[in-house]
């Protein structure tokens, strides 16, 4: 089966070395490939490649910059879509350590979601409520919960060193089985951490929601109230939702989406 989509992670980040974010790439092709797509094992619907400082990304692939947080983002010409105007995401690894996250995990569940609603503009009727529409996020509701995949060792080239096998670890992310909300039998998630559908959320997990036009979401917080552990839990959970880019992406109309201006990686 011929490659159907090219992903290009652009890493600009100053704070994981260049070989590791390589295995996280490599990691997510497998994730992408074998566990969402459930692809034969020869075959690859999804390409991610990695693309190093002062290299240039293909113009016909989507693009996720690895930066240290928004801010740089922004300074670096990374916007809402790439200079073609395709899909672009962002991942924050210095933002991620600050909250106690695995960047990795965080480059996970940003490629799964951009496959899920590459335009950010999907939305799931409330089981009952008329007026409630979900976002198709398809790993808020899961954030908490990730799993290994082992990359196998490989051997000494002229360009590259020997690698032992190492594990890398990814996001979980629902099954089509959790939009549909009046299914009644699982798993609603890669690694069933659910109990039902949308709504239904794992510990330490969020969804989105707008309700007669007015975005909000709800949480479920894994960690003990009126803790400092809790205190940063909120922080984390207000930047993943109200502040994330995809939500805000939400709330903009496409016609004001910007195109990035970097052309190549910064």
């Amino acid at each position: 089966m011929a490659t159907l989509l090219k992903i290009a992670i652009l890493d600009s980040n100053t704070k994981i070395p260049a070989s590791q974010v390589q295995d996280w790439v490599l990691a997510c092709e497998i994730q992408m490939n074998r566990d969402y797509f459930r692809a034969a094992v020869k075959s690859k619907i999804v390409t991610i490649k990695y693309y190093g400082k002062g290299s240039v990304p293909p113009a016909d692939a989507w693009w996720i910059a690895v930066v240290d947080n928004a801010d740089i983002a922004n300074a670096l010409g990374y916007h809402d879509l790439t200079p073609a105007g395709l899909p672009f995401g962002k991942v924050f690894v210095q933002t991620a350590l600050t909250y106690g996250s695995k960047p990795s995990v965080t480059l996970s569940h940003e490629l799964l979601e951009m496959l899920g609603d590459a335009d950010v503009n999907v939305l799931i009727a409330d089981k009952t409520s008329l007026t409630r529409f979900w976002a198709r996020e398809v790993c808020d509701s899961v954030e908490a919960f990730e799993y290994t995949i082992t990359l196998p060792a490989t051997i000494a080239t002229t360009t590259t060193p020997a690698k032992p096998a190492r594990d890398v670890v990814v996001s979980d992310f629902v099954l089509q089985t959790y939009w549909n909300t009046q299914s009644t039998k699982g798993p609603w998630s890669f690694k069933n951490n659910l109990s039902g559908p949308v709504p239904a959320l794992a510990s330490g997990g969020y969804m989105a929601y707008t309700d007669g036009g007015v975005w909000n979401q709800i949480v479920k917080y894994k960690t003990p109230a009126n803790s400092p552990k809790r205190a940063l839990e909120v922080l984390q959970k207000r930047f993943d939702g109200l502040e994330n880019p995809r939500r805000l992406k939400r709330i903009v109309p496409k016609s004001d989406w910007v195109k990035s201006t970097a052309k190549k990686v910064m």
